[in-house]
């Protein structure tokens, strides 16, 4: 009889969790890691980036050898917006693309999980596991293919966040 309370506990126990972590989206608990970067909100692609930000006052192209096959000609899309440059790598070749840097240097665009234009030094640096009086500090995230995250600060506020990431 012990044995089978013991199971109808443990089975009750884990509905419970299970339902729990259910109301709470993978996104939503790691939502203040800036190391996620802003792919989450605004995806790979140039559509993807226009439907999250809107249409950019400028749009760059230029056009870059492949640096795995001299054959095949990339691009990188640069998108221009007041306050925030997205930059997009994309190789028409293989329908492939993927966010290449993110600038952000107003406070109408939270795009980098955790990190705000305008928020003291000592939350920003918190955010991203950083200590220092420097103006400007990097980060280079701990996961694979690691972004970097730059943040520089003017009067102890975070003015400006740029977010670089290349593959190979």
């Amino acid at each position: 009889m012990h044995n089978r309370s013991s199971v109808l506990y443990c089975s009750v126990l884990f509905a419970v969790l299970a339902s729990a972590c259910a109301t709470y989206p993978a996104a939503s608990m790691a939502a203040a890691d800036p190391c996620i970067g802003p792919e989450p909100l605004l995806g790979r692609t140039e559509d993807s980036v226009t439907d999250a930000m809107g249409q950019p006052g400028t749009r760059r192209v230029r056009l870059l050898e492949n640096r795995h096959d001299p054959n095949v000609t990339d691009m990188r899309i640069t998108l221009i917006y007041n306050g925030a440059e997205i930059e997009l790598h994309t190789v028409p070749v293989h329908d492939a693309s993927f966010l290449a840097r993110v600038e952000i240097s107003s406070d109408r665009y939270a795009v980098i999980p955790g990190l705000e234009i305008g928020m003291p030094r000592s939350q920003a640096l918190q955010a991203v596991g950083l200590f220092s009086e420097a103006d400007t500090v990097r980060k280079e995230c701990p996961v694979e293919l690691p972004p970097t995250i730059e943040l520089t600060f003017t009067r102890g506020l975070l003015s400006r966040i740029v977010w670089f990431n290349e593959p190979d």
